[in-house]
C-alpha cells in the first residue's frame, strides 16, 4: 500500500507541478501580450517622432536656404556698390564709408562661408538665384 500511496502522492505532486506550470504559462502569455502592446505603442511614437523630425528638418533646411539667399543678395549688392565706387559711377565717398562698405562685404561673405560653406542646397532644391533674377532684371 505504501507503494500505491507514494505513487498517488507523486501523481498529485506532478499534477500540481503541471498546474503551476500552466498558471506560469498563462502569466507569461499575459506579460508577453502587455510587452507586445507596449512595443507597438512605442513603435508608433517613434514613427510619429520621426515624421515630426523630418518635417522640422525640412522647415529648418528651407530657412537655411532663405538665409543663405538673403546673405547672397546682400553680398551681391555690396559688391555692385563697391564696383561702382571703384569705377567712379557713384559720387565721392569718404575713405571711412568705402572702408566700412568693404568690411561689411567681408563680414557678409564670412558669415555665408562659416554657416554654409556657400552650399546649403540639397539635390532637388531650387537653384540659387541672384538678386537681379529675383528682382526680374535677369532671366
Amino acid at each position: 500500500m505504501a507503494d500505491t500511496t507514494q505513487l498517488a502522492q507523486q501523481a498529485i505532486d506532478s499534477v500540481n507541478q503541471l498546474k503551476e506550470m500552466a498558471d506560469q504559462a498563462v502569466q507569461n502569455q499575459a506579460a508577453l501580450e502587455e510587452l507586445y502592446e507596449e512595443n507597438t505603442r512605442l513603435n508608433s511614437q517613434v514613427d510619429s517622432l520621426q515624421e515630426n523630425l523630418t518635417a522640422l528638418d525640412e522647415v529648418f533646411h528651407q530657412r537655411v536656404i532663405e538665409e543663405d539667399d538673403y546673405l547672397s543678395y546682400a553680398q551681391d549688392m555690396l559688391k555692385d556698390i563697391s564696383n561702382m565706387i571703384d569705377s567712379g559711377e557713384l559720387g565721392p565717398f569718404s575713405i571711412e564709408k568705402v572702408e566700412t562698405l568693404r568690411i561689411t562685404l567681408q563680414v557678409v561673405a564670412s558669415i555665408r562661408s562659416k554657416n554654409h560653406g556657400d552650399h546649403p542646397r540639397r539635390p532637388g532644391d531650387a537653384p540659387k538665384q541672384t538678386l537681379r533674377q529675383v528682382a526680374g532684371y535677369d532671366e
